[in-house]
């Protein structure tokens, strides 16, 4: 368990912070003595917290109606929080980056609920963009640039791109080299990128979709809005819905049970969960996690 936990921490650029062992308070699998009146589900804050909170507080609700217990949304600045939070029993219910999830994945104090698709997939790509009027027209062009990441986490904002940029010859230092600037969140660094503060960034293919085509006075935005250098042809599978195994199968089974339900709720006529940017939620992974698992393992250098 340590081993994975230092990998997030190699990841995430800490070493010398505290390791973290969720797997120390999975010792419950029947369920905790006493039921949680309130659940707090954590998330990733990737455009600003009053845009994302409408869009997920619909989904908080319909859960609630569902358990039978209030449900509170809590926003992160990283993931390190959210883990911590699961870690320390402040954080019931948490939806994870992929690339979070792929190296908790095999620790037996989080259970998988299930995947929220914003499209029909179950996995989407990265994209490097720049602005339309760049004078930047190919990668090759991001020598001595500025180009905005989100986090040293973010699959699609940050790992993936970064792997493909090294393949291109380029690094964050030596003699092909650009300059990274970490923004914190895909919002942030696309905004970054509006207000000309680095010369790319790198996010995800349905980030628009996400942000409701819009962040701050910027409007209609899509990926028409600026120049498309690259699609990456690597599948980042889609963020995944976790609870702490130690809440028991009860709680896990009416959470799976109505995410399974929820594309049905949702498509009903005047259904406020139709503000909540997932089209729905599937509960068989597939094989993307362990695929990018193995990735992350090979540039960590793991086996």
């Amino acid at each position: 368990m340590k081993r994975i936990f230092i990998c997030i921490l190699v990841l995430l650029g800490c070493i010398g912070g505290p390791v973290i062992g969720l797997a120390s308070k999975s010792n419950s699998d029947a369920g905790l003595a006493t039921t949680p009146q309130v659940l707090t589900m954590g998330m990733a804050l990737y455009t600003d917290a009053t845009s994302q909170h409408e869009t997920i507080a619909p989904l908080a609700s319909y859960l609630e109606n569902y358990l039978g217990l209030e449900i509170q949304i809590r926003f992160y600045h990283d993931y390190y929080g959210i883990l911590n939070g699961l870690d320390h029993e402040s954080v019931d219910i948490a939806i994870l980056a992929p690339a979070i999830y792929s190296l908790i994945m095999d620790d037996p104090a989080v259970s998988l609920i299930a995947i929220p698709l914003e499209r029909e997939k179950l996995f989407y790509h990265s994209i490097i963009l720049t602005g339309k009027e760049s004078t930047i027209i190919g990668i090759s062009g991001l020598e001595g640039k500025k180009i905005g990441f989100v986090d040293k986490y973010s699959a699609s904002g940050y790992l993936v791109p970064a792997a493909y940029l090294a393949e291109q010859g380029l690094l964050a230092s030596g003699s092909r080299c650009y300059e990274p600037v970490f923004l914190g969140s895909h919002g942030k660094a696309v905004r970054a990128l509006l207000e000309k503060k680095v010369d790319a960034v790198c996010t995800y293919d349905t980030f628009f979709d996400f942000a409701g085509h819009q962040l701050g006075e910027y409007k209609n935005l899509n990926i028409d809005s600026f120049r498309l250098l690259k699609l990456l042809p690597e599948r980042v599978p889609a963020d995944a819905l976790v609870c702490r195994t130690v809440l028991g199968k009860g709680i896990a089974g009416k959470l799976q049970k109505a995410l399974l339900d929820y594309r049905a709720v949702r498509s009903e006529k005047g259904s406020p969960l139709q503000k909540v940017i997932y089209n729905g939620f599937q509960t068989q992974p597939g094989d993307g996690y362990r695929d990018l698992r193995r990735r992350l393992d090979a540039m960590m250098g793991s086996t």
